[in-house]
């Protein structure tokens, strides 16, 4: 059981440095791809028909990473007016529903992706002003995503329910402006 664990850390290891490297990846390549669209536009009359289409394949890229990293940081919002109001007990309790449903919903959304992405497969779907790319690409960074959220989130919730306290942030994350990162 202990090897499967260390499989296991191994592959979320992985999976966050795949995180780490495709978000500046996908901000690079969308703000040099924005930025020689618009320069070639207004000084030579002239646009490439594929920047546009792959500088939005990077923001989907971006904006899914960044969901499952925020996740992986407990940086996501959350609305506190009412579990602050409440006992310590009923405070947690309503983090883990929450939390599940937020575990239900994620996981619901990569299955749904996952299925078109598989019909995209399917199909040989490509972009239009891409033709080299085929679409599943783009869904794949939302199946991801997604389930990067949903293992987070549960991952965070277990950690939750088994400790008294509040889970912390990761250490290194960087704090929100009043916030004190707890150890």
């Amino acid at each position: 059981m202990r090897m499967g664990s260390k499989r296991t850390s191994g592959a979320i290891r992985e999976f966050d440095r795949l995180e780490e490297w495709i978000i500046p990846v996908a901000f690079t390549v969308m703000i040099v791809l924005l930025t020689l669209q618009v320069g070639a536009r207004y000084i030579f009359s002239f646009s490439f028909s594929w920047a546009e289409q792959l500088a939005r394949i990077a923001f989907v890229w971006l904006a899914f990473g960044g969901i499952s990293l925020a996740a992986r940081r407990q940086l996501h919002l959350r609305i506190s007016a009412l579990s602050d109001a409440l006992p310590e007990t009923a405070r947690r309790l309503l983090r883990l529903v929450t939390d599940l449903l937020t575990v239900a919903f994620a996981a619901y959304m990569a299955y749904q992706i996952w299925i078109i992405m598989v019909v995209q497969m399917q199909r040989r779907q490509v972009f239009p002003a891409i033709p080299w790319l085929p679409t599943w690409v783009m869904y794949l960074a939302g199946g991801l995503g997604m389930a990067g959220l949903a293992v987070r989130t549960l991952g965070g919730a277990l950690a939750s329910w088994s400790h008294k306290a509040e889970p912390s942030h990761e250490a290194g994350a960087a704090d929100l402006p009043g916030e004190r990162v707890q150890s």
